[in-house]
């Protein structure tokens, strides 16, 4: 049990605050790590649609109905939701014709989500 003596702290309670500031920090770093990668990760996809088309499955975050009422083109509506769209065209320049549209956010999309994945990738093919 930590003790005052005189107005002054003893060492295990000093050494006890000097704990939870660190236990704090670390929690804190890890936290501003895992932002800043997923950050990271999140402005990579949309440059790399917005710069190259990646796919021709676009995820589209925003409002559904705005976006399609202003998207002119040969766009499919693959789903859609009540705040994104995931949309499939071949034209060139189609994120940025989302983007005027009023899409807040264009990502590529797999056909069947990121599930596509797994089936894609894991299944062994005999």
């Amino acid at each position: 049990m930590p003790t005052k003596m005189a107005g002054k702290l003893n060492i295990s309670t000093t050494i006890d605050r000097k704990v939870e500031k660190s236990a704090l920090n670390s929690v804190l770093k890890s936290t501003a790590v895992l932002g800043s990668l997923l950050s990271l990760w999140f402005g990579t996809m949309i440059a790399m649609m917005l710069l190259f088309d990646v796919s021709k499955n676009a995820l589209v975050i925003g409002n559904p109905s705005t976006v399609l009422s202003k998207l002119d083109g040969d766009a499919r509506i693959v789903r859609i939701n009540q705040n994104s769209l995931v949309l499939n065209s071949s034209k060139p320049g189609f994120t940025k014709s989302l983007y005027s549209s009023g899409a807040l956010v264009v990502l590529p999309a797999l056909n069947s989500g990121c599930l596509d994945l797994s089936e894609k990738w894991f299944t062994s093919k005999t």
